[in-house]
């Protein structure tokens, strides 16, 4: 999880596209991890991953970091877009 925690935190610092870092996070967790965290509300995720992330990423506190976590579980429950091949 503290790789997930890094990933976030860098990404927020370099305003990373969030969609790149949110396929990034999904391809880091196990899929059943990914689907327990999905279940929790946005605030309960985004709330412990600043805990988590203690002093060493203070980014992940601060209002930016917040709603930049956030954005980026958005983007990890939004439906898989139908691909354009048959």
């Amino acid at each position: 999880m503290m790789v997930v925690i890094d990933t976030l935190a860098m990404g927020a610092e370099n305003r990373d596209d969030v969609e790149e870092v949110a396929d990034l996070v999904a391809e880091l967790l196990p899929p059943s991890d990914l689907a327990g965290i999905l279940s929790l509300p946005d605030q309960v995720v985004v709330s412990d991953i600043a805990h988590r992330s203690g002093g060493q990423y203070p980014i992940l506190a601060t209002d930016a970091g917040r709603n930049y976590v956030a954005a980026i579980l958005a983007e990890l429950r939004r439906p898989p877009e139908p691909d354009d091949q048959p």
